[in-house]
């Protein structure tokens, strides 16, 4: 059977993204549920995070991880069920690292004792999949660097050292499920920093490496009865390393590690000797943890600590070769190289070093890295990349695979493609930028460990031809970019020895010249690349220089920024065509740097790896005019205040400004569409606030101190229908009462009546009602009512829904034309989601972000979903994003605009919606061409435009006739042709969907 007739009920493919047991799942709830409409949350991943604790629960089939320190210590737990993190609570051990964790099997719960949280730990703590329950604050001393295992054949928790501030334990302690006994205080030496796993198929705990004193590297058995040294030697001594026990290969597989050569190797152990099977893999690193999914017969890591930086990578081992997972982002790198490739609208990366040499290509979107080969060139630093617009092919050249490379290689999208071992010498740390007026790609300098080259070279596709031997002096490190508009490939700096240049030079086909010996500081290993919409030559960073941007316009250099990335070299930099900013990834600052930045002509803004402090008491208001949710100010923690405004544009925040209103907290904000300004009024600074500030994405602006009295924990809303912001109650050393609106001029008086006076309630607009909508609040105890204001008074319209409460947040859905309301301290349950649809409130859900207060929420109308930062839960100010969708059509769990952005789902017609949620009706689209044949016959060709992965077969009949096949091509078209009687329209009828709602009209004029 065809793809397309295995796919009865017409759900698409998406080829790649799941194992085909995992097929059988989704499309068994799929294809029966196209009506089904699901809402979820979703968060994003765990951040990046060292000294956690993870373990496989068989029973769930998921790796749980608890806790680390990700800039703070965490208390989170997430579940990884090979596909996606999920968030599952932020309730339970207090937040630590440290700590040690195994999955109790017969219990069916995940054991987890000790740590560090201020003080050492000595609770033991369960986790039966659904909440954290606190067992025993007895047993071992308090204690971090421990190790634990679950012995499958006695039934019980293996635990062995740690340290507990004497300064190592040397005891092995076995937990039951109801008590810690003490079992031996005998075998390896007093340790911490160590790891073990539990070797099911020969029944002994594996114990190797850790610290006492000096690094240790011998490996250790525990039998149940007593400890025996089995070997020492093997992977080289080390410490914070990590072991998990294979059981399907019956290996102990080990990684990482403080070994002081800080090697990416991975060992196993078979219960004889020790083997090094890998030596790629995730880069070097400490502190990070493992578990084997049974489930899935793959070895699962996460996080740790390399080179001074927190990491954030899944990795996951199947027994011969490592797998980042989600392949969300290149690893940390240097000597890389990055093109633009204008045809696909995609920045490619090719190499570079890690921490060892690496040879996968990744593509850049714009807005996520997606890993789409591994084998080409051979694994390499300092190479040379550049596209040829005219044979659409990014053409790379030469670099170090240990040695000096000569080879040229190019990259169709697909494959990479040797093309030539001749042409240049071997060469390294060279320049190539395609001079797209000739259509050929110029190749400058470099070095070869014994000479500087100063010769030019070209490649026009077929061949490359020694052009000059004259103009710049030799050199390597330099950079070069084509000037397209002049018909130039500029280049600057570079190095010869230790002498570093800041000279700038154009090509113009036939020779160099000199044309510049001011601008930038003399420098090497920096950035260039050509801005096509601006005109100018970008300039960025490098060794030597510093942390400024430059920009040349064929006539002088500018230097046109001092903030940004901080100083950088050895990275790439592309410019993006598609989204008019240049792009750039990687490189040492001084340590290896995992961000990717972008800039826009104006500034540049870190478009991955970026984290938001987190905060409660903050305020947000989403921009329709920009397509922005803009967030100010907030509370940081005890006398903290935010000042700065930071803006979410569905991928990533961006820091917007760190000037205008002084830093407060419990504001009220609205965006103001009439006026296309952000309004934000009052507050808490040191004391309360009656100012009147508006944004108008770049700067604020003071534009009025009178009006309603200074007050904090009030609420706001934009009258669409009148064009003015309704602002109701707060606290002005009372609780308020008052209604207040503002014109975009001055704030007027409209009414004392309505609700109680209260705080910390919480207003949303209805746009297709016409009234603002005002639900709870604290009046002097907790509020469940709910009121609209029609403009001229209010209307108490319901005191049933959610429980009382204040501090929760709400904003109106437009999608589904109703108010959602989330959150808020009601002193019993505050992670609910409700609804308000203007005649009753409706419990949504009760998943999702944990139960919190003080947060904020904005309805992003071009995405169509609602998004969620920070707040309250406890004692612990939180900073997760989240986003709530109305739509999930594939029940995935995960909102369908994350699925698209994300690149889990493709989106080939780019409506937003995930192509396997969408009937063939909107996922294909019909081209028809006539032709007129013999005796005045009509060819019909049918083209249909498909959200369908390439290769996929697709059959259609023409008017009830046989049947024919076709296959989606890489543009993912199908074309179909029957000759026929003349007549002007056929009716084409796609098979393997049902109804005559799958069939279209061919046309002939």
């Amino acid at each position: 059977m065809n793809r397309w007739g295995a796919m009865m009920g017409c759900s698409s493919v998406r080829a790649g993204f799941a194992t085909a047991a995992a097929w059988a799942v989704m499309l068994s709830a799929r294809t029966a549920s196209w009506g089904q409409e699901c809402r979820v949350w979703h968060e994003m991943t765990p951040g990046n995070r060292m000294g956690h604790a993870m373990a496989y629960d068989a029973q769930r089939g998921v790796t749980v991880l608890f806790g680390g320190y990700d800039g703070s210590l965490d208390g989170e737990t997430w579940v990884w069920d090979g596909t996606s993190w999920m968030l599952v609570a932020t309730t339970g051990p207090s937040p630590r690292e440290g700590h040690a964790m195994a999955y109790d099997a017969q219990r069916g719960v995940t054991v987890l004792f000790g740590g560090r949280h201020g003080s050492r730990d000595g609770e033991t703590w369960e986790w039966d999949g659904g909440a954290w329950t606190l067992v025993s604050t007895t047993g071992p001393s308090p204690r971090e660097g421990h190790a634990m295992a679950y012995d499958a054949q006695r039934d019980v928790t293996l635990l062995f050292g740690g340290d507990d501030g004497s300064p190592w334990s040397g005891e092995t302690w076995e937990w039951d499920g109801a008590a810690w006994t003490l079992v031996s205080t005998s075998g390896p030496s007093a340790r911490s920093g160590h790891a073990m796993a539990y070797d099911a198929q020969r029944g002994v705990t594996v114990l190797f490496g850790g610290w006492h004193r000096e690094l240790d590297e011998e490996t250790w058995e525990w039998d149940g009865r007593s400890w025996v040294l089995v070997s020492t030697t093997g992977p080289p001594p080390r410490s914070s390393h990590a072991m998990a026990y294979d059981e399907h290969r019956g290996v102990t597989v080990l990684f990482g590690g403080d070994d002081q050569s800080r090697d990416r190797d991975t060992w196993a152990w078979d219960g004889a000797s020790w083997i090094r099977v890998s030596t790629t893999g995730p880069s070097w690193r400490i502190s990070h943890a493992m578990a084997y999914d049974a489930g899935r017969g793959v070895t699962v890591t996460f996080g740790g600590y390399a080179y001074q930086s927190r990491l954030g990578e899944t990795w996951e081992w199947d027994g011969a070769s490592w797998t980042r997972v989600p392949r969300s982002s290149p690893s940390q790198r240097h000597n890389h190289a990055m093109a633009y490739d204008a045809h696909r609208g995609v920045t490619v990366l090719f190499g570079g070093d890690d921490g060892i040499l690496t040879g996968d290509t990744w593509e850049w979107s714009g807005t996520t890295w997606t890993l789409v080969s591994t084998t080409g060139p051979s694994a390499r630093s300092w190479h040379a990349m550049a596209y040829d617009v005219q044979r659409g092919v990014t053409v790379l050249f030469g670099g170090s695979d240990g040695t000096p490379n000569g080879e040229t290689w190019e990259w169709n999208g697909v494959a990479w493609a040797l093309v030539s071992t001749t042409g240049p010498p071997a060469r390294y740390r060279h320049a190539m930028a395609y001079d797209a007026q000739r259509g050929v790609t110029v190749l400058f300098g470099g070095y070869d460990r014994t000479r500087y080259f100063g010769d030019t070279w070209e490649w026009d596709g077929a061949d490359w031809t020694l052009r000059s031997s004259t103009g710049p002096a030799q050199r390597s490190l330099h950079a070069m970019a084509s000037d397209t508009q002049r018909g130039v490939v500029v280049l600057f700096g570079g190095i010869e020895g230790s002498r570093h240049y800041g000279d700038t030079w154009e090509w113009d086909g036939a020779s160099w010249a000199q044309v510049s010996t001011t601008g930038p500081s003399a420098r090497e290993s920096h950035l260039m690349a050509y801005d096509v919409d601006r005109g100018v030559t970008l300039l960025f960073g490098g060794d030597a220089g510093s942390d400024d941007t430059w920009a040349w316009d064929g006539v002088a250099w500018r230097r046109v920024s001092t903030t940004g990335p901080s100083l950088l070299y050895r990275s790439a930099m592309a410019y993006d065509a598609r989204h008019s900013v240049t792009v750039l990834f990687g490189g040492i600052a001084p340590v290896y740097d995992p961000d990717t930045w972008a800039w826009d002509g104006a500034a540049w803004t870190r478009v991955w790896g970026v984290t938001l402090p987190q905060r409660d008491q903050h305020a947000m208001a989403y921009d329709a005019r920009r397509g922005m949710t803009v967030m100010f100010g907030g509370h940081g923690g005890g006398a903290l205040r935010w000042g700065e405004t930071w803006e979410w544009n569905g991928l990533y925040w961006r820091l917007a400004s760190t000037t205008g209103p002084s830093p407060r907290q419990r504001h009220a904000m609205a965006y103001d569409v009439q006026r296309g300004a952000t309004v934000l009024f009052g507050g808490y600074d040191g004391s309360l606030d009656g100012e009147t500030w508006t944004w108008d994405g770049t700067t604020w602006s003071l534009v009025s101190t009178t009006g309603p009295s200074p007050r904090a924990g009030h609420a706001m809303a934009f009258d669409a229908e009148r064009g003015v912001i309704v602002l109701f109650g707060g606290s002005d050393g009372s609780f308020n009462g008052e209604t207040w609106e503002w014109d975009g001029a001055t704030w007027s008086l409209v009414s004392s009546h309505g609700p109680s006076p209260r705080r910390d309630h919480a207003m949303a607009y209805d746009a297709l009602r016409g009234v603002t909508v005002l639900f709870g609040g604290n009046d002097g105890s907790l509020d469940g009512e709910t009121w609209e204001w029609d403009a001229k008074s209010w209307s108490r319209v319901s005191t049933a829904g959610p429980s009382p409460r204040y501090g929760h947040a709400m904003t109106f859905d437009a999608k589904r034309s109703a108010t959602v309301a989330f959150g808020g301290h009601d002193e019993s349950v505050g992670g609910e989601t409700w609804e308000w649809d203007g005649a009753s409130w409706t419990l949504l859900s009760t998943s999702g972000p944990s139960s919190r207060y003080d947060h904020a929420m904005a309805y992003d109308a071009r995405r169509g979903v609602t998004v969620l930062f920070g707040g309250l839960h406890g004692a612990t100010t939180d900073g997760e994003t989240w986003e709530w969708s109305s739509s999930d059509c594939n029940c995935n769990g995960i909102a369908d605009s994350f699925d698209v952005r994300s690149g889990a789902s493709p989106d080939r017609n780019a409506n937003g919606i995930p192509d396997e949620c969408e009937p063939c009706e909107h996922v294909l689209g019909m081209k028809t061409d006539c032709a007129i044949g013999e005796d005045d016959d009509l060819r019909v060709r049918l083209r249909l435009k498909c959200a369908l992965p390439e290769g996929t077969d697709i059959s259609a009949a023409l008017e009830g006739g046989a049947a024919k096949t076709s296959t989606i091509d890489a543009r993912g078209r199908a074309s179909f042709a029957w000759r026929v009687a003349e007549k002007r329209e056929y009716e084409v009828c796609l098979l393997g969907c049902e109804g005559s709602q799958w069939c279209r009209s061919a046309r002939c004029p």
